[in-house]
């Protein structure tokens, strides 16, 4: 466990180099953070997980790249962020990890279109659409605080 520590710090220490000088439309367009985060939950996985050794790796590689990426060409931009969308996707298929709001757009998209059929049933689609937002937040706020005490939160 200690090794995963220290490569965890490691990792971490090469993106706050990284991503010092980053605007804020730079930190929100590579999603630094993120990426940190995806790399704590790898370090804990790793152990039990083979495909999260494996993109321990891959991991590595955007870390190396987040540097250059403002000036990097289009092609390297995109693979940067397939590859933190694929170790996502691993973290929430085989780990039932979640991102963060992830229930909230997921229930307010849900109550939205369940307000339409209601509202337009009822003859007051407005209405409707409004207790479906109101339902669907609701919902979504309370499986995010769910997974947040669980510890699923990536």
């Amino acid at each position: 466990m200690e090794k995963q520590d220290d490569w965890l710090e490691n990792v971490e220490q090469k993106i706050g180099k990284s991503t010092k000088d980053f605007t804020q439309k730079q930190s929100k367009r590579f999603k630094p953070d993120k990426l940190a985060r995806v790399g704590k939950r790898l370090a804990e996985f790793s152990e039990q997980c083979e495909q999260c050794r494996n993109f321990k790796e891959l991991f590595e590689q955007n870390v190396a790249a987040l540097a250059t990426l403002p000036q990097a060409a289009k092609e390297e931009r995109k693979r940067y962020l397939k590859n933190l969308n694929a170790m996502v996707k691993h973290l929430q298929n085989k780990h039932r990890m979640v991102e963060k709001g992830q229930n909230i757009e997921l229930g307010t998209a849900v109550g939205v279109a369940m307000g339409v059929a209601v509202g337009s049933g009822s003859g007051n689609i407005g209405l409707g659409i409004i207790l479906g937002i109101a339902l669907g937040f609701t919902v979504g706020s309370m499986l995010d605080g769910k997974a947040q005490k669980e510890g699923r939160v990536i």
